[in-house]
């Protein structure tokens, strides 16, 4: 699938099927660009930036049932750039701001009748989007050129687990905000690797490309800032205490799948609570950024 009208010598609108001997076409195929596809249901489904499938209305998205072409209801007003199954449901990104006729920012789900939203979905800066997926231990990691998902402030990536979305540690910086970002997501050998036009992931030095490992890549740091924690395993609150010369500037708690749960910008002087009644039962990470520019890491039990 892309942007063609033969393949094998035979006519085929953007998109084609290849038996291992030769190639043929899927019915009409669309009238522009298909940018991704997906299996869902045992049919074919096609993104991209058209308007007609098979030669009926379909808006930017379409399935193939092995004979024709049908629209998802009346499809997303942008194109359709990263297809992926998640929670048996389809998820669709790319550039668009309504699914279904229903507000829809960058990122829809589709059920096999109805579009719906993700949350409040992806906010984007200039010329942004949503570009690729991936699922890593059972939650969806959406990479694009975005900075801010679900709410919170994020960069290019974040994960959503079926109902809330998560800030991804560190995120993924680009040192040209006008066409960089996440382009593509894979899982290879236990790991999340992202791919795209970037020089910083996880607030590390990287390439293009880089990979993520979750909690393993979160490591606990030994420090004598004075700063510490108690009761650790704690059940409804854990106490913050400062007894360093420097100042707690925020504090940021990531689960093991380094997804942001709770964050605070507020100063400490001394000692603050953090509440964790709401947080699920389990191992987090607490990030201080201290006002000389140093980072502290703990690690923090919750019981329930």
């Amino acid at each position: 699938a892309g942007y063609f009208d033969s393949a094998g010598g035979k006519q085929a609108n953007n998109i084609a099927q290849w038996n291992g001997s030769s190639w043929s076409p899927l019915g009409l195929g669309t009238d522009d660009a298909i940018c991704s596809l997906c299996v869902y249901g045992g049919n074919l489904y096609a993104g991209g930036f058209f308007t007609h499938a098979g030669g009926v209305p379909a808006n930017n998205i379409a399935e193939w049932n092995g004979s024709s072409w049908t629209a998802l209801g009346s499809g997303v007003n942008g194109s359709v750039d990263a297809l992926m199954i998640y929670n048996s449901n389809l998820i669709a990104g790319g550039k668009f701001n309504t699914a279904g006729g229903n507000p829809a920012n960058y990122i829809a789900t589709w059920n096999g009748s109805a579009w719906s939203a993700l949350g409040t979905g992806i906010n984007i800066g200039n010329n942004g989007g949503v570009f690729g997926f991936a699922i890593y231990n059972s939650i969806l990691y959406v990479g694009g050129a975005f900075n801010n998902a679900g709410g919170l402030p994020e960069n290019n990536i974040a994960a959503w687990d079926g109902s809330k979305w998560y800030k991804i540690w560190g995120g993924i910086i680009s040192g040209h905000p006008d066409t960089g970002g996440v382009l593509s997501l894979a899982v290879y050998n236990g790991a999340l690797y992202a791919g795209g036009q970037f020089d910083t992931a996880g607030g590390k030095p990287e390439n293009n490309i880089a990979e993520y490992t979750g909690v393993a890549g979160i490591k606990e740091i030994a420090d004598n800032s004075g700063i510490s924690i108690y009761p650790n395993p704690c059940s409804d609150r854990l106490v913050v205490q400062n007894q360093g010369t420097g100042e707690i500037e925020m504090m940021s708690l990531y689960n093991t799948l380094g997804a942001l749960v709770w964050q605070s910008r507020s100063v400490v002087l001394q000692s603050t609570e953090i509440p964790v009644t709401g947080v699920a039962q389990g191992i987090y990470f607490l990030q201080f950024e201290l006002s000389d520019g140093s980072t502290l890491v703990k690690k923090v039990e919750v019981i329930k």
